[in-house]
């Protein structure tokens, strides 16, 4: 689930993003469900990644105009802004972490 809200105004722009990630299982059998005695089995561990909300925000101003450009866009991107550990994919009992809180600065150029 995704939320964004934009908001632009003589040249500057601002964004923020929610982003929500539900429990995914990674082993595509989802045994607590289909089995649930299996979970009694020595050893048995739920195979998935928890649920995650992460908020994204970005900021920018559009120079083209003062510069003789169509469009000069920079921008900064600050992802993970509350800095939260999750995991956004996983394969049997391993998982690939997230970035933490990260920095993005970037331009735009149209001629």
């Amino acid at each position: 689930l995704n939320g964004r809200v934009t908001l632009e105004h003589n040249g500057f722009l601002a964004a923020f993003a929610v982003k929500h990630l539900g429990r995914q299982y990674t082993d595509n059998t989802e045994n607590n469900k289909k089995t649930p005695d299996i979970r009694q089995t020595p050893g048995y561990d739920d195979l998935f990644t928890d649920p995650s909300t992460v908020i994204n925000l970005s900021l920018g101003y559009d120079l083209g105009p003062q510069v003789g450009l169509k469009r000069f866009q920079i921008r900064l991107d600050l992802n993970n802004l509350l800095d939260r550990l999750y995991t956004t994919h996983g394969e049997g009992a391993s998982f690939f972490p997230a970035a933490t809180r990260n920095l993005y600065v970037w331009t735009s150029i149209d001629l």
